[in-house]
């Protein structure tokens, strides 16, 4: 199951935003868009940033309606690689975009293997924090009231450190939660496992209206900059591109 879903996230992820991105520029160059201005790299830092997904409401509604449990684990699972992964990818492709329009293929190489430096050391970082948390649960037994700011904040520490060294944030935050499901969740007591289970959930839920709100404060700022064509191109794309790309690796996952 871990296989499909990094299969999903990395594979899927990279074939969205490249697919995506290119078929916008040509549009854009054909005038299918109408009057825009728009250069090749700028539609991939586009693409980047849109290939991300949030299936709160898909994963609900399968709570809702009882699905089997490997089809929810895995849309919950690619859903929080994706996110890591849109981040690293987003971040690579606007820091070659930066370099202007003449771009070295060495600088491509650099940027592929800074794309899995970064990812795999975050996760590291994660790994090891996450073994950290396991080790100081186990000295907890008599101070149990703590147990919870011992997993949040060490969870929170792989974050920052992951960012401090310019690794993804996120796959570490991952990480960390892997191993601290995996081993330090068994550590401690019930009352610091549900203690945890709804501070996340309410700290989750106030985060996505925040982030949701933030949106719709952008959409209606004076500065924003609104083009009908190239909004229904990219909601079209993303639609047909993310299924096409979601059947065709399903068919192959099936196939092995």
């Amino acid at each position: 199951r871990h296989r499909t879903i990094l299969f999903y996230a990395v594979v899927g992820t990279l074939i969205n935003c490249f697919i995506i991105g290119p078929v916008l520029y040509l549009l854009a160059i054909w005038g299918a868009m109408g009057s825009i201005s728009i250069t090749f790299i700028e539609c991939l830092v586009f693409s980047s940033l849109i290939v991300a997904v949030d299936p709160v409401a898909v994963l609900a509604i399968f709570q809702e309606v009882g699905v089997n449990n490997v089809l929810y684990f895995l849309v919950f699972g690619e859903s929080l690689l994706n996110d890591a992964v849109t981040v690293v990818l987003y971040n690579t492709i606007t820091t070659l975009s930066q370099m202007g329009g003449n771009i070295p293929p060495s600088e491509i190489g650099m940027a592929i293997a800074a794309f899995f430096t970064v990812s795999l050391g975050g996760l590291t970082i994660g790994l090891v924090f996450g073994l950290l948390s396991a080790l100081m649960t186990r000295l907890m037994v008599h101070v149990r009231v703590v147990e919870p700011l011992a997993i949040l904040s060490l969870s929170y520490a792989a974050y920052l450190t992951a960012e401090l060294f310019h690794f993804s944030g996120i796959i570490s935050m991952i990480g960390c939660g892997l191993m601290q499901m995996q081993y330090a969740f068994h550590n401690i007591s019930n009352n610091s496992n549900i203690t945890i289970k709804y501070f996340v959930k309410m700290l989750s839920g106030a985060c996505d209206s925040i982030i949701f709100m933030f949106l719709g404060i952008a959409l209606v700022r004076d500065d924003h900059s609104w083009h009908t064509g190239f909004i229904l191109w990219s909601a079209l794309l993303c639609l047909v591109v993310r299924f096409l790309v979601t059947y065709s690796l399903t068919f192959l996952v099936n196939k092995t």
